[in-house]
């Protein structure tokens, strides 16, 4: 069976919160999380700190003067190498734990996983950034940062620019330290497989409205639009001017030959966004796979359906009132819940469970 394992951010919580939900023909198990900025839940990386700004040289230094600034340098320079100690210790002491943790994590996702090859997951953006490495990043440079056992990450850590004191310096540590605690153990790819007709078909049935505007194109398009057909009274469908194919024009013609209604094609030049206009409520199949779009003047009472599910297009519209209802499977995998069990049906079914003479023959000789 399949897995979708869903990471989500959830505040104030003391350890992952696991929860499966099966959907039919695949299995939900959503993962609460809370991480931050070198944050792992209740555990906090501890600040380095801020070192004594040296004070103003005086010129005129006479040679008892030139001993005093030289005794307060090696006082300053043993209270920077005390501070490096007592942080890498922490540092250490907090890797293990976090190590710790993901481990078993991981272990106690995989009670409900039948088969790892069939497992994809999916990151909320509050999770992603904070658990994954973008592509392009030099392992080399950020290993003596991650590491903490080297001099280099600390003379970085000295050099760097810093904010107010007690406070980490912006930059590769803050960012890679917890990716690379967290991809040693979840090696699992994530899904990228919205635009197959197995995952876009559970979201046709919010598409209740006669008239449609298809923004993009994908393989399965042509599926779609006949899936939803018997229910069309308008199509209008908008792509890239390069996306216009003769296969697209053939189809289009057979559909009008077949169902009896005429597409409308309407191209973009260029890398002009998508955007799109109705005086009535329409339905917005959304295959342009753009993070973020402009609603135009879509009429209130519209069903905007993202099938990329673009986490920054659902704050587009969740942000404005706009009388639009947006659906995306990353939407209905975070609202999923476990269904509740009836409990007056299994008071009615006890009161009818057989008994005594009415019993089989086996149970009653037990």
């Amino acid at each position: 069976m399949d897995t979708i394992i869903y990471f989500y951010q959830k505040r104030n919580l003391e350890e992952p919160l696991i929860e499966p939900i099966g959907q039919g023909r695949y299995l939900l198990v959503k993962v609460a999380m809370d991480v931050g900025d070198c944050r792992w839940f209740r555990m906090r990386l501890p600040a380095y700190g801020k070192p004594e700004s040296p004070r103003p040289e005086n010129v005129s230094k006479g040679i008892f003067q030139k001993w005093i600034a030289t005794l307060a340098q090696r006082r300053n320079r043993r209270k920077q190498e005390r501070r490096q100690r007592l942080w890498q210790e922490a540092f250490r002491q907090m890797s293990g734990q976090v190590e710790t943790q993901i481990t078993k994590l991981v272990r106690q996702i995989g009670e409900y996983v039948e088969d790892w090859r069939e497992c994809r997951c999916l990151y909320d953006e509050a999770v992603r950034k904070w658990l994954v490495l973008e592509e392009g990043q030099e392992e080399g440079r950020e290993r003596g940062w991650l590491d903490g056992m080297d001099s280099r990450p600390y003379a970085r850590l000295r050099t760097a620019g810093r904010g107010e004191t007690g406070s980490l310096p912006e930059g590769d540590f803050a960012k890679h330290w917890m990716p690379r605690h967290w991809q040693k153990h979840w090696d699992i790819s994530e899904f990228a497989d919205f635009f197959s007709m197995d995952w876009v078909k559970p979201l046709l049935s919010m598409a209740r409205l006669p008239h449609f505007v298809l923004l993009g194109t994908a393989p399965c398009v042509p599926d779609v639009i006949l899936a939803c057909a018997h229910r069309m009274r308008s199509l209008r469908w908008v792509l890239r001017e390069k996306d216009l194919t003769q296969e697209i024009l053939d189809f289009v013609e057979d559909f009008y030959l077949d169902y009896g209604l005429a597409a409308t094609l309407q191209t973009l030049e260029g890398d002009r966004g998508f955007s799109c206009k109705s005086q009535v409520p329409v339905c917005v199949l959304d295959f342009s796979g753009e993070d973020r779009i402009r609603p135009g003047a879509v009429a209130r009472g519209s069903v905007w359906l993202d099938m990329a599910s673009a986490e920054k297009k659902e704050r587009c519209f969740l942000g404005r009132d706009s009388g639009i209802s947006y659906g995306s499977m990353r939407k209905s995998w975070r609202e999923a819940r476990r269904r509740a069990p009836d409990w007056a049906a299994i008071a009615e079914a006890g009161r009818h469970r057989p008994q005594g003479d009415q019993l089989p023959q086996w149970l009653r000789e037990e």
